[in-house]
């Protein structure tokens, strides 16, 4: 509830009202995210948290390769290398977000995956591709590579 020593007079009568509406929308929001967030990490924990999910079979390979994160992995690292245009700084760059990614597990749910999924379908899979293809690109285009990293 709005405070009444705040909200004297009609003009500021109707801004707090306002503020409560906007207040109740952003609860209520809160609410829909937190709980879609909690839905996200719990379906992820059944698909791709527990012991005997993480078997690498047949079946789950195919499920991740076939993924739209294995596509997404390769699109955003097509484009990453096509911006920053040097293949150890890409390289770098991609190994450093799996490590963020692999000690950001506890706090979100999209990162709770097998180490095998992050090893080899995320870095050595799909970063990698994405890297080398954003070089075949720059290669076609005939456009000049940056050093960032020191040889």
């Amino acid at each position: 509830a709005a405070d009444p020593r705040r909200c004297a007079g009609d003009a500021a009568a109707g801004v707090c009202a306002a503020d409560e509406h906007a207040g109740a929308r952003a609860l209520a929001a809160a609410a829909l995210f937190g709980g879609w967030m909690e839905e996200d990490a719990s379906a992820n924990l059944e698909t791709g948290g527990g012991d005997e999910a993480c078997y690498l079979t047949w079946p789950t390979f195919m499920r991740q390769l076939t993924s739209m994160w294995f596509f997404a992995h390769v699109v955003g690292w097509w484009a990453k290398m096509c911006i920053f245009r040097d293949f150890k700084f890409c390289l770098w760059l991609s190994a450093a977000f799996e490590a963020t990614e692999l000690t950001l597990q506890y706090a979100i749910g999209e990162f709770q995956e097998c180490w095998w999924d992050s090893v080899f379908m995320d870095f050595l899979g799909a970063n990698m591709v994405g890297i080398a293809l954003g070089a075949a690109t720059l290669q076609a285009l005939d456009n000049r590579e940056y050093k960032y990293v020191a040889t």
